[in-house]
């Protein structure tokens, strides 16, 4: 996965909730599958106050990006709230496998890792063997 730009632009069919196959589609084209259940979390919130919603997500800086495009006539300042949760939640987790992490600037791009992961950063086999696995978790997870 490349970090460059990652945008993806979804427009619901107008179910109340994805079901986790379009949900996997919708995140795993823009962030790291570390951040999938705080995007869980953020979509279902969005989705109660509008069913029919758009999402740009992508990271930046470290940091989990979302904005949220709905009618115009949904509460802004409540999607707002939400979005600005989101991303600073996204500050202390790791970006690779959803476990408590930090920012780190040491690198040559700013990116949110646990210890772990930011151990074997260097090492594409070892990254993309957690990614994998957090991916299998994240899928194994109950609705």
């Amino acid at each position: 996965m490349t970090k460059l730009l990652l945008r993806m632009f979804v427009r619901a069919k107008g179910e109340k909730y994805m079901n986790k196959q379009e949900r996997y589609d919708l995140y795993a084209g823009a962030v790291y599958p570390g951040w999938w259940w705080l995007l869980d979390e953020y979509t279902a919130r969005c989705r109660a106050i509008d069913p029919v919603c758009t999402f740009e997500i992508k990271e930046k800086y470290g940091t989990l990006r979302i904005f949220t495009l709905s009618d115009g006539t949904r509460d802004w300042k409540t999607f707002g709230q939400i979005e600005s949760e989101a991303e600073r939640a996204s500050l202390s987790v790791c970006e690779l496998c959803g476990a408590h992490g930090k920012i780190r600037t040491e690198r040559r791009y700013i990116q949110t890792l646990c210890d772990r992961c930011a151990a074997v950063d260097h090492d594409l086999e070892q990254k993309r063997r957690i990614v994998e696995e957090t991916k299998q978790r994240w899928l194994s997870d109950k609705e």
